[in-house]
């Protein structure tokens, strides 16, 4: 069940899915899920699309979700870097 909730999120989201926790139980996941974009709004819209498919999905039970937003910064070298 694990794995075809990672697939589904690539393939259907294009995000980058990582299991990050429970690793030895294929029944429950921590996953972190990334994606990249110049729209934070993008970005909440296909998290929220994905949250409501699996959860739509009678098997997947979502206990918790967080989102944060990384924004590159111009530092003193004038190169970009991320705080």
């Amino acid at each position: 069940m694990v794995n075809q909730m990672r697939d589904r999120l690539k393939k259907r989201h294009g995000f980058s899915v990582a299991e990050v926790g429970h690793l030895q139980d294929k029944s429950r996941a921590i996953m972190t899920v990334v994606m990249v974009s110049n729209d934070a709004k993008n970005i909440q819209s296909a998290l929220d699309s994905a949250t409501f498919q699996l959860e739509q999905w009678s098997e997947a039970i979502i206990e918790n979700r967080s989102m944060e937003i990384f924004r590159p910064v111009e530092d003193k070298d004038d190169t970009l870097g991320f705080f």
